[in-house]
């Protein structure tokens, strides 16, 4: 999920020490948590593209495919997709659905050398 600017962002934090993802020219910082909720709706990840932030849920058995979800999201903010005339925030999560599904079936195509 996307965070706008008055949404109300809902986790305990559980990570030591801080990891960084690049998007762009922006590093987002990646927080693990759990009980994480967006506007009172449970999630498994959330991208506050405002704080440059990424947090996911350490309980959730999908945090590869999340990851990878709320870093389309990271990449729609940093490479100015938001702005865009033909811009819609429910494109963007099908997007981001699609692309995290696409991703983390083809993983070990890609992680392993040939």
């Amino acid at each position: 999920m996307s965070a706008k600017k008055d949404s109300e962002l809902q986790f305990k934090a559980v990570s030591k020490g801080k990891k960084t993802l690049r998007v762009g020219c922006e590093d987002y910082q990646l927080v693990f948590g759990t009980e994480l909720k967006l506007n009172g709706v449970e999630c498994h990840g959330v991208c506050d593209s405002g704080a440059k932030t990424i947090y996911l849920d350490v309980n959730s058995d999908q945090r590869q495919a999340t990851l990878v979800h709320e870093l389309v999201h990271a990449a729609a903010a940093e490479f100015g997709l938001r702005h865009h005339e033909d811009w819609c925030p429910k494109l963007e999560e099908l997007i981001a659905e699609m692309v995290a599904k696409v991703v983390v079936a083809n993983y070990r195509l890609v992680a392993r050398k040939p």
